[in-house]
């Protein structure tokens, strides 16, 4: 258990996402692939970009869920 929680943990935080990514074959004759990025990273890097681009949809959605006729009636309740 404890094992599966620290491999989460470091898939979580460990960078090997890899941004800009170009695969080229150097040699056609030969089976080689060289993948090239800018850099790498991880799970919590990408999911707070994602996160930082969509801000204005999520308090779009905050709104919505808590200013509907459906979210008022759940308050009554």
């Amino acid at each position: 258990m404890y094992w599966q929680l620290f491999k989460l943990i470091v898939l979580t935080f460990a960078p090997y996402i890899p941004v800009n990514p170009k695969i080229r074959r150097p040699d056609p004759t030969k089976n080689l692939w060289t993948l090239e990025c800018t850099r790498f990273e991880s799970v919590y890097q990408a999911g707070t970009a994602l996160a930082r681009e969509n801000s204005g949809f999520v308090t779009q959605l905050k709104k919505f869920y808590t200013e509907s006729p459906a979210a008022k009636l759940l308050k009554k309740a």
